[in-house]
């Protein structure tokens, strides 16, 4: 049997913990809760590691036990986000493909990302954010290039004649129109105004990929 090196409380302090435990976790989510408030406020710009361990009450040393650096937690923060916003496009394509009706697609995507709060001065700062880190910003296209997989499947799905090129033009121009009406530049919700546009855009795109004349909409 190999020796074992005694653990010692120095070596000890030098592992990275986990939350295994409810408080822990309740500690956790504390802390992303404080940094999602810093984001939303007047002055996002304040967030740091101090200003959330004020936020949520968590000592400094707790925070950097689950995160190591400001980028590790706002990278934790654009995975959650990436997430839910992949999830809210295949819930609402499956509804779609499911009842034929592919025209009702947008409606239902836009509808369920602005419940979802998406275009608000929260995702504003958090893709400041994102264009200060190579890091993040590479996460952020690894989830672009996932968004445009998904178009591309459900316009095959939904009965598209178009090569595989044509669909993968088609969704990177719908995501890229997106993108731009999701963070413009006031920090305000998506609008009436902007929120029809974005909608008549995917509208009249899905209906040339689909080669679906307005009757059988």
């Amino acid at each position: 049997m190999e020796d074992m090196l005694p653990i010692t409380k120095e070596s000890a302090n030098q592992l990275p913990r986990t939350p295994k435990q409810s408080r822990a976790i309740i500690s956790k989510d504390k802390i992303i809760s404080a940094a999602k408030v810093i984001l939303s406020s007047e002055s996002p710009h304040s967030l740091s590691m101090r200003e959330i361990s004020r936020v949520s009450g968590v000592g400094l040393g707790t925070i950097y036990d689950y995160f190591g650096s400001k980028e590790d937690l706002l990278a934790t923060l654009l995975d959650q986000r990436l997430k839910l916003r992949l999830s809210i496009f295949d819930d609402a394509m499956k509804n779609v493909l499911r009842q034929s009706h592919i025209n009702e697609f947008i409606e239902l995507y836009l509808k369920a990302m602005r419940k979802a709060e998406f275009w608000s001065r929260y995702d504003l700062a958090l893709n400041r954010c994102t264009s200060e880190s190579e890091r993040l910003k590479a996460l952020y296209a690894d989830y672009d290039k996932q968004t445009a997989r998904q178009y591309v499947s459900a316009f095959k799905k939904a009965g598209s004649a178009w090569a595989n090129q044509e669909l993968e033009a088609a969704a990177w121009y719908l995501i890229t129109i997106s993108t731009q009406f999701a963070f413009p530049q006031q920090p305000r919700s998506l609008n009436k105004v902007a929120y029809d546009l974005l909608k008549d855009t995917h509208t009249l795109v899905l209906k040339k990929v689909l080669n679906k004349p307005e009757s059988k909409w």
